[in-house]
C-alpha cells in the first residue's frame, strides 16, 4: 500500500471516530453526567436592551423612542418610563414629543406609564397636552395625568387638579388632595389652593357634595402642613381628634407650622399623651416651637413617657425654650 492510500484511511478512520463520539444536536455535557439542551443563539429582549439604556440615561440614539412606539404593550410601557428618567437638558423635545404621542396609545399602561414619564420631566412644554388627557376613560392614567400635573409649574396645570378633588374614583381624588405638596407655596394663586383642599377636607357627610374619606384626608392634611396654610388653622384642631393616626400626625405637623392660638396649644398637650407616640412625637416637635409654660410643663412630664422616642422628642423641645433655660436645666439634670 502507498504511502497515499494508507493517509487516505487515515482520514477515514478518524472521521468515523469523530463521527461515533459525536453526541446528538440536542445535547450536551452538564454537570454529574445530565444532558442538557445546547444553546439556541436568540434575539436580544427588548426589555434587557431598554433596563441597558435606562441605567445608562441615553435614548440609544432612538432606539427608545422607536420601542415606545412600535414594541409590545409591556414594552412600549417600559420604554416610556426609561424615557421620563433622562435628562431634559440632553433629551429635550423628541422625548417630551414622544411621550405625549403616546398619551394617545390603545394600551392604558402605556398611557399611565407616559403621564408618569411626563411628570419626571416636568417639562412645562406637556402641560396643555395632558390637560387635553385630563378626562381619559381609565382611572389609573387620570391618577397619574394629576400626579404628573403636580410636578410642573403651571397655573392651569394647578388649578385642574383641584377639580380633580371631585373625581369619580377615590385615588384619583387621593392624589390630588396630596398634589399641593409639591406646588410652589409662593405662587400667586396659592391662596386659591389653600381655601379650595381646605373647603373641601371640611366637608362633611350631610353636605350636597361628597366627603373625602380618610385616605384622602390625611394626605390632605399633609399637603396643608407641609405649605404652612394659616388657613387650615381649624382643619389642624379638628384632625387632632381624629381617629386615624395619619390624620393627628399631620394635625399636629400643621400647628407646630402655622404657629399657636389656644385652641391648637390646647390640643398639642393632649396630643402628647396620645396612645400613639409616632402622635405623641409630633406633638413634642410642635410644642418645641411654643413658648408658653404649658408646653414647658408637659413637656417635663414626657420625658417620662415609655416610649423612648417621645423622651427623646420631649428632651429636643424642652432645649428650644430660651426663656426656661433654669427649669430645662432642671430636668435634664434628673434625666
Amino acid at each position: 500500500m502507498t504511502l497515499r492510500s494508507l493517509y487516505a484511511v487515515f482520514l477515514m478512520l478518524s472521521a468515523l471516530a469523530a463521527a461515533s463520539c459525536r453526541m446528538a444536536p440536542t445535547e450536551r455535557p452538564g454537570p454529574m453526567g445530565v444532558q442538557i439542551a445546547p444553546l439556541q443563539p436568540t434575539l436580544q429582549d427588548p426589555l434587557e436592551t431598554i433596563a441597558r439604556y435606562e441605567d445608562a440615561r441615553t435614548d440609544g440614539d432612538g432606539l427608545l423612542q422607536a420601542l415606545l412606539q412600535r414594541g409590545s404593550p409591556k414594552t412600549r410601557e417600559r420604554a416610556a418610563v426609561a424615557l421620563g428618567r433622562l435628562d431634559p437638558q440632553v433629551f429635550g423635545a423628541s422625548a417630551t414629543e414622544g411621550l405625549i404621542v403616546a398619551l394617545e396609545d390603545d394600551s392604558s399602561g402605556v398611557r399611565a406609564a407616559a403621564a408618569f414619564a411626563l411628570g419626571q420631566r416636568a417639562d412645562k412644554s406637556a402641560a396643555a397636552a395632558l390637560l387635553a388627557h385630563w378626562n381619559d376613560p381609565d382611572a389609573g392614567v387620570r391618577a397619574r395625568i394629576v400626579e404628573a400635573a403636580s410636578r410642573i409649574d403651571d397655573a392651569s396645570l394647578r388649578a385642574r387638579i383641584l377639580t380633580s378633588l371631585d373625581d369619580p374614583d377615590s385615588n384619583v381624588r387621593a392624589l390630588a388632595a396630596l398634589a399641593p405638596s409639591r406646588f410652589p407655596p409662593l405662587a400667586p394663586d396659592a391662596p386659591l389652593t389653600d381655601a379650595a383642599l381646605v373647603e373641601y377636607l371640611m366637608r362633611n357627610e350631610k353636605g350636597t357634595k361628597p366627603a373625602p374619606d380618610v385616605e384622602i384626608r390625611w394626605r390632605g392634611s399633609y399637603a396643608l402642613s407641609r405649605r404652612k396654610a394659616v388657613r387650615a388653622r381649624a382643619l389642624f384642631i379638628a384632625g387632632a381628634s381624629a381617629i386615624d393616626p395619619r390624620e393627628r400626625i399631620y394635625a399636629c405637623q400643621g400647628m407646630g407650622a402655622v404657629g399657636s392660638d389656644d385652641a391648637s396649644r390646647k390640643a398639642l398637650v393632649t396630643l402628647l399623651a396620645d396612645t400613639d407616640w409616632r402622635v405623641a412625637c409630633e406633638a413634642a416637635n410642635a410644642l418645641g416651637k411654643q413658648s408658653f409654660q404649658g408646653a414647658f410643663d408637659a413637656l417635663a412630664v414626657a420625658t417620662h413617657h415609655a416610649s423612648p422616642h417621645v423622651r427623646r422628642c420631649a428632651y429636643e423641645a424642652l432645649g428650644a425654650f430660651r426663656d426656661s433655660k433654669i427649669e430645662a436645666r432642671a430636668v435634664f439634670e434628673r434625666a
